[in-house]
């Protein structure tokens, strides 16, 4: 459970994709082992992964290091639920594919966004 009086909860002034609201919010991601999105495989294997050799993306923040949410709706800015792939949650703008055919980064803003996440309901 997200505490919206945590001091490491941030205000972001940018929309919310799904609802419209005025600012959405943010924090670090605390996942075991995340850093900046990604956890070396030698966290949870060191017998047969070498520190910093390999990582897989952070389940919990999509690979951002962040979590980020609206106040008003609940949902999660980045798993891209209910979003055209192609157009920006953020701003609308034109989104690049990846190449993973789920993760997409706006031409215009920079903002990344994933396609192929299940929210729970």
């Amino acid at each position: 459970m997200i505490d919206e009086d945590d001091p490491e909860v941030e205000i972001d002034e940018r929309r919310c994709p799904f609802c419209g609201h005025p600012e959405t919010r943010w924090e670090e991601c605390d996942a075991i082992g995340c850093e900046d999105g990604d956890i070396d495989l030698a966290d949870e294997d060191p017998i047969n992964y070498s520190p910093g050799a390999e990582f897989y993306t952070c389940l919990e923040c999509h690979g951002q290091g962040h979590i980020h949410w609206c106040p008003s709706c609940g949902k999660d800015i980045l798993d891209g639920i209910d979003r055209n792939p192609d157009e920006c949650p953020n701003c609308g703008g034109d989104g690049v594919p990846q190449g993973d055919g789920v993760s997409y980064i706006c031409q215009e803003c920079g903002c990344p966004w994933r396609v192929d996440m299940e929210k729970e309901e």
